[in-house]
């Protein structure tokens, strides 16, 4: 059986709007997988946008776990999430830290 685990995902906010400035951060969440974990941080940073703000893309740039810091997400793990997964009104797109 399955446990969920304590992820961090670090992640960037970027409006449509290039005049405007976008956000920043790190959420954790507990999940079963990481990209169940950048689903909730994507969703957690939703709900505390205004509706203007929705206009954006929400980067993903890593997922760990630990005190590693190594990231424990893949893009094909996230296009799986993602489909399974419908109801966020935000675009998600991967852009992983080198």
């Amino acid at each position: 059986m399955a446990t969920e685990r304590a992820y961090k995902v670090r992640w960037i906010v970027a409006p449509r709007d290039q005049d405007r400035a976008g956000r920043y951060g790190t959420t954790t969440h507990p999940s079963l997988t990481p990209a169940a974990a950048a689903l909730a941080s994507a969703e957690s940073v939703m709900a505390a946008l205004e509706d203007g703000d929705l206009e954006a893309q929400f980067h993903v740039l890593s997922v760990s776990a630990g005190d590693a810091g190594h990231n424990l997400l893949s893009s094909d793990d996230l296009r799986a999430a993602l489909r399974c997964y419908p109801r966020l009104l935000i675009e998600i797109v991967y852009r992983p830290l080198c």
